[in-house]
């Protein structure tokens, strides 16, 4: 199974298997090696970019040796690790399809206190009160608000990735 229903970044994962023969993925490997990426990364290049951009930005904040010169070392990791985070998030809430069985988890997880998926946090008490009243029209509600938080979490993304593009040197 595709996870997130996405084809996943890495190419030795086992559900790649699944889809297509060793030789076709073995082309897509050497595709990525000689001209920097494969045909399927370009057939779904939006979820290809919120799994790579984060891990680009992380390996400058962890092995770059240099910051653009009105931040300090300390903040311009702070501003790549926000950048690769607002992508994920996008990521992450895009591929979610609210279910009623996982709304009755999120709700119960929210009257027991207990700690929640941080990207679940972002629902409102007041919608989960709507599924727990409303039904369906409540789900469609808290669906309708993951989408809104994942465009949000992506424009931020695009905002910073703008404002620092040029400082993603090392």
């Amino acid at each position: 199974m595709w996870p997130n229903g996405n084809y996943p970044l890495n190419l030795n994962d086992p559900c790649w298997e699944e889809d297509y023969p060793p030789e076709q993925i073995e082309l897509f490997k050497r595709q990525r090696i000689e001209r920097g990426f494969a045909d399927p990364d370009w057939w779904d290049m939006c979820d290809y970019l919120c799994q790579f951009l984060p891990k680009l930005f992380e390996a400058l904040s962890e092995h770059g040796h240099g910051a653009p010169p009105e931040m300090t070392i300390e903040e311009w990791r702070s501003a790549l690790h926000t950048m690769a985070q607002h992508f994920r998030d996008a990521y992450d809430l895009k591929g979610i399809d609210l279910s009623s069985e996982m709304i009755s988890s999120i709700i119960d997880q929210a009257e027991e206190k207990k700690e929640m998926n941080p990207v679940l946090k972002t629902i409102r008490p007041e919608l989960l009160e709507a599924y727990k009243n409303g039904g369906q029209e409540g789900l469609n509600q808290l669906n309708n608000l993951l989408n809104t938080v994942s465009d949000s979490e992506l424009d931020q993304g695009f905002k910073d990735f703008k404002q620092n593009f040029w400082a993603l040197w090392d």
